[in-house]
């Protein structure tokens, strides 16, 4: 499915206004043990702010050319280590912790979710950092980001077109769903530039140049891209799921098979 999960940095807060601090807490994140031992459904560790099938897969793999993120490639105990000695380089030590809170909406998953990542940032930098939970109900939740009453905020987005620019748009510097308090002149310029280029090619360079900016600046916290499923009984024909990502179903589509 052509969507994502992630955790919404504050710029405004302090502790992850520093870019040392976003980059070390999106190291330390173990996102395949996510996927493979609390979802389980198939969902695919993510490391930028689209998922991989978006516009023909234009971006798949973006961050592998990248050098602010070699760190994906280096085993999990080098990684963690790395990011363990940026938090300390940030200024944060046993006597004076990082204190983290991370927020959202309620729900058993986002629950688990949760408490997978505070786990996994307590075993990388110990007393390092010190984390606690806080959970509202959805609408609640929603003022909460709205407002800015938070350090960290889990969120998931879902394209309505398959474009990346329906990600991206909440980082432009005046965006309505820009929780986290993100500008960047750079970024806003490239992703107008995009949005406005009849050419297809170079749209999709434009856009490139906008998700790396996003990227670089760690804006968010990828954590994996969404997947969806659904049950076909064996009689029923016209049902094709390869490349629906947007699982687009009219059921004018559908008919009975002769088994």
């Amino acid at each position: 499915m052509l969507g994502t999960y992630f955790y919404w940095f504050n710029m405004r807060k302090p502790g992850v206004n520093k870019l040392a601090v976003r980059k070390a807490l999106t190291m330390a994140i173990n996102r395949r043990l996510i996927v493979r031992h609390i979802l389980k459904l198939g969902q695919k560790p993510l490391y930028g702010q689209v998922p991989p099938q978006i516009q023909g897969s234009a971006f798949l793999g973006l961050y592998r050319a990248m050098p602010s993120y070699h760190w994906v490639s280096l085993p999990l105990k080098k990684r963690y280590q790395l990011a363990k000695t940026m938090l300390q380089k940030a200024g944060y030590t046993k006597s004076k912790p990082l204190d983290i809170v991370i927020s959202y909406n309620t729900s058993k998953g986002h629950q688990l979710i949760a408490e997978a990542v505070a786990e996994m940032w307590g075993k990388v930098f110990g007393p390092l950092v010190k984390v606690t939970l806080d959970n509202e109900e959805w609408k609640v939740y929603l003022q909460t980001l709205q407002k800015g009453n938070y350090q960290i905020g889990r969120m998931g987005g879902i394209a309505t077109v398959n474009t990346a620019g329906n990600f991206l748009e909440g980082y432009l510097c005046h965006a309505q769903g820009n929780y986290g308090g993100y500008c960047n002149e750079k970024l806003d310029q490239a992703y107008q530039k995009s949005m406005h280029s009849p050419n297809q090619k170079i749209a999709v360079m434009y856009m490139k140049k906008a998700l790396e900016t996003a990227m670089r600046d760690y804006v968010t916290l990828p954590v994996y891209s969404y997947t969806y499923s659904r049950l076909v009984k064996k009689y029923v024909g016209g049902y094709t799921p390869k490349a629906n990502y947007m699982d687009s179903m009219y059921s004018k589509w559908l008919y009975f098979r002769h088994l």
